[in-house]
């Protein structure tokens, strides 16, 4: 049987990518780029869920926060201490913001060229149109939902509320705050999105496995899809880390303005109790994302090394896939498992570092 050339498919943009291969041609789109977007399904699901359940739990956050601002009105004590405190809680915030929007970049742009990669110029577009219909959607369900029954809203303006109150903020700083807070918020919804795009982008269509050729060509694209999903990944893990702690240190602001100890205190355990909420759900959305998309790989892998174990080298099937990072085994992706567990460590972490501070500045 002749060989075909990659470069002259019809589904190809600009030629193959080293490791990539011929699209189906002769249809709108290759069969791969549409039925890789199953992997969408599952973080959907579980942020979907994580929502529901934060806006129960969550559902008395904002009357919480008029009980506060009578306090914050009030606070009894303007001195130099609580100003100092004050200061320094709005520059934590201000660092967790540089870093939650540096990685998120990131995690976009190399998003972005994965799907430019991998995919064909109409597949592209539809990943594009896919991503910002999803955004949209996110960004839509939190502006125009009531916030005392949106959980994520009014974490949002239990702290903004509290700020506002005070006499530490103009009018004009309130609004940079929040034009600074919207817009992390959009980078932190697009971010991961295109980021699990991404991910599906990488299970493209399999070459014809019809000759030693075709499975060696196979196993290539398959270690260069393990290695872009291994990306995105610590990327989309570092992006939910950042999230975290921006997510406690917006909270435990207010803290610094209450001249109360006890009601401070309490105020530090909310945001932190918080932090750990989310931290759960987004470890267990990375997991739904990386565990199943490199299983597949892995599955991929493992049948064409049975069809063709001289592929292998004259190593045993798992040795070699270990070998080469092919293995889905957790003990053989120990650095991948960490990674997927940063969100859930990053509650306490945070915490932690937060108390740490607290206990710095004391007098």
């Amino acid at each position: 049987m002749p060989e075909t050339d990659p470069s002259k498919s019809k589904g190809l943009r600009n030629g193959p990518a080293k490791g990539r291969v011929a699209l189906t041609s002769g249809s709108w789109l290759g069969a791969g780029e549409v039925s890789g977007l199953w992997v969408l399904a599952p973080p959907l699901l579980v942020m979907v869920l994580a929502g529901l359940i934060f806006d129960v739990a969550a559902s008395d956050i904002l009357s919480l926060q008029k009980q506060l601002a009578a306090i914050l009105e009030n606070p009894g004590q303007g001195t130099i201490q609580q100003g100092l405190a004050e200061s320094r809680a709005r520059i934590f915030w201000a660092t967790t913001v540089l870093l939650t929007a540096t990685t998120g970049l990131a995690l976009l742009i190399t998003a972005f060229s994965i799907l430019w990669r991998d995919l064909s110029r109409r597949g592209f577009i539809l990943y594009v149109i896919i991503g910002c219909l999803l955004s949209f959607g996110s960004a839509l369900f939190f502006f125009v939902s009531d916030p005392e029954k949106n959980g994520i809203a009014a974490v949002f303006f239990f702290t903004h509320n509290s700020l506002a109150v005070t006499s530490y903020f103009s009018d004009h700083h309130l609004l940079m705050i929040q034009i600074l807070v919207h817009s992390l918020n959009t980078v932190g919804v697009l971010a991961p999105i295109f980021g699990v795009l991404a991910g599906c982008a990488t299970l493209l269509p399999r070459p014809d496995l019809s000759s030693d050729a075709h499975a060696e060509a196979d196993l290539v694209l398959l270690r260069g899809q393990m290695r872009r999903l291994k990306t995105l990944l610590n990327l989309g893990s570092a992006v939910l880390v950042t999230g975290i702690l921006h997510l406690i240190v917006w909270g435990r602001w207010p803290a610094s303005l209450v001249g109360d100890d006890k009601v401070s205190d309490q105020v530090l355990h909310l945001a932190n109790s918080v932090g750990i909420y989310w931290g759960a759900a987004y470890t267990l959305m990375i997991i739904a994302f990386y565990a199943p998309a490199s299983l597949v790989i892995s599955r991929r892998a493992e049948v064409t090394l049975k069809r063709f174990p001289e592929q292998a080298g004259g190593l045993d099937v798992s040795a070699w896939m270990k070998k080469v990072g092919l293995s889905a085994a957790p003990i053989h992706q120990l650095p991948q498992v960490a990674m997927m567990l940063a969100p859930l460590l990053a509650g306490p972490a945070g915490s932690l570092i937060g108390n740490l501070s607290s206990s710095l500045g004391a007098s």
